[in-house]
């Protein structure tokens, strides 16, 4: 009998919220206060998953902001 090798996991595409939150570094209740309104979200039944291009296009953008407020 031969063993099968483990096959590895496709990557991530989407997220849910607390992954997405986790992914960023900020709280739950952080994300679903300051950042969820900025996201295109993907409902699936009451799922909602953020894509993972979305969380870096909001990154993108907010890096600019930040960027500045500090100059």
């Amino acid at each position: 009998m031969t063993k099968s090798v483990p096959r590895p996991l496709p990557p991530r595409l989407a997220l849910t919220i607390t992954e997405a939150a986790a992914s960023i570094g900020v709280s739950d209740d952080f994300m679903r206060e300051h950042v969820l309104n900025d996201l295109r979200v993907i409902r699936v039944g009451r799922k909602q998953l953020v894509s993972i291009t979305e969380i870096e296009r909001w990154l993108k953008n907010h890096e600019a902001l930040t960027l500045d407020a500090y100059r």
